[in-house]
């Protein structure tokens, strides 16, 4: 016997915007038309990386399987993902979301918590005493240059990424 779906809380009605209470003091954000295509389901905050995604549980085949909020929204092709433009996994406004290959959708991912230089695809040599800047292009590591400074090897590093990433580049 299957449990009663226990609504979440929903705020915004009449703005546009809905706002969808989740676990974990989340809150997901999609288009009030959108609400009526996600309402039946429960849904939670799931942490993946460093990101939050509203996600809920079905049953497909008799097989338990989650399913990320965006994945309703979106209808997505095999080969391709759906990405955040912002980064913001719990932001499933249609004008966040949009298709990529897993190639595109690495492009913009923020840098790890361990880089010194807060920057992807720069951090300090030791060996060289200075900075260094890679830029990775299609699976491979395209090196950048040494630098004195970490604002110069921020900045060649930015250049390259408009270069090569374009539109699926982080902006911020």
């Amino acid at each position: 016997m299957s449990r009663p779906v226990t609504p979440n809380i929903v705020s915004g009605f009449g703005t546009g915007i809905v706002e969808l209470k989740l676990t974990q003091g989340q809150w997901a954000l999609l288009a009030e038309q959108d609400y009526y295509k996600i309402k039946m389901y429960r849904w939670y905050a799931g942490y993946h990386g460093r990101t939050f995604y509203a996600q809920t549980q079905v049953t497909i085949q008799g097989r338990r399987k989650t399913v990320r909020m965006q994945q309703l929204l979106l209808p997505c092709p095999s080969g391709f993902t759906i990405d955040h433009i912002d980064g913001d996994g719990l932001n499933n406004l249609k004008n966040n979301l949009r298709l990529a290959t897993q190639m595109q959708n690495c492009h913009n991912r923020i840098a790890r918590l361990h880089n010194v230089s807060g920057y992807r695809g720069v951090w300090w040599s030791i060996s060289h005493k200075s900075w260094i800047a890679y830029i990775g292009i299609n699976g491979s590591r395209k090196h950048l240059g040494y630098f004195k400074s970490v604002g110069e090897a921020i900045k060649v590093r930015t250049h390259a990424e408009n270069v090569y990433f374009g539109a699926f580049n982080r902006k911020t």
